[in-house]
């Protein structure tokens, strides 16, 4: 059982935030005592991953059963060339762990479908998709506008990415952004920029500290728009 005092080791490790007015020792505990849970493990998942468990997040959770490739070395910073063939969900898991370890990482080494979402995504406070899988997200916002869950969603295309936030306070749903039939969603380029994961995975991660600590604003009703080939952003609301 944790204690209801950060210890002389949080004290020092998490200095720098708690120097912050808006974050303080009371912020550092909020942070120590949130769930979050990462849909894909991927090429936007890892910076979510890494920050959050940096920043403190106390319980995470990784939903992915995709191996390592090669390919993914180009933009995943978590895996390495010995972790090819590997679950990714397990060497993440490795990793955060090594990074800090008082944080309590699950894994869940599967598809979430209709059979299983409520069961991995109930125990915890909000969920951070970053698949684009439409089915999945479609049956995701279902699933966290029933059990009230926020819903964090990123997705990049080619030099182009996109960061929004569902579900906040009885905001708006992936469906306002996207209605089922229209495939309103832009198309995938065969392309990625390998550095524009770890900007749109920043963002996302950015949004689950402001949520858990209730400080800033949230991009609840905004969609963030940014392309980094030619350093432009737009906000859109909806």
């Amino acid at each position: 059982m944790q204690s209801n005092e950060l210890s002389p080791k949080e004290l020092r490790k998490y200095k720098r935030h708690i120097n912050l007015d808006e974050i303080g020792e009371k912020g550092q505990m909020k942070l120590r005592e949130a769930r979050v849970l990462v849909l894909g493990a991927g090429s936007i998942g890892n910076p979510v991953l890494l920050y959050l468990s940096a920043t403190g997040v106390g319980h995470i959770g990784i939903c992915d059963n995709d191996l390592v490739n090669e390919e993914d070395l180009q933009r995943q910073i978590i895996y390495r060339e010995s972790d090819i063939g590997k679950h990714k969900s397990i060497i993440a898991r490795e990793h955060l762990m090594d990074k800090n370890s008082k944080v309590e990482v699950k894994i869940f080494n599967t598809c979430m479908g209709p059979g299983n979402i409520k069961s991995i995504i109930q125990d915890y406070d909000m969920v951070v998709a970053t698949t684009d899988h439409q089915p999945t997200l479609y049956l995701l916002d279902t699933t966290c506008k029933e059990l009230n869950k926020v819903f964090v969603y990123g997705t990049i295309n080619g030099y182009k990415g996109q960061v929004t936030v569902f579900h906040y306070e009885n905001g708006p749903s992936y469906r306002d952004l996207y209605p089922e039939g229209l495939n309103a969603q832009p198309k995938k380029t065969e392309g990625v920029y390998s550095i524009l994961p770890g900007i749109a995975g920043s963002l996302a991660a950015n949004e689950v500290v402001k949520i858990v600590l209730g400080i800033g604003n949230i991009l609840s009703g905004k969609l963030l728009m940014f392309d980094v080939l030619n350093m432009e952003q737009q906000l859109l609301g909806f």
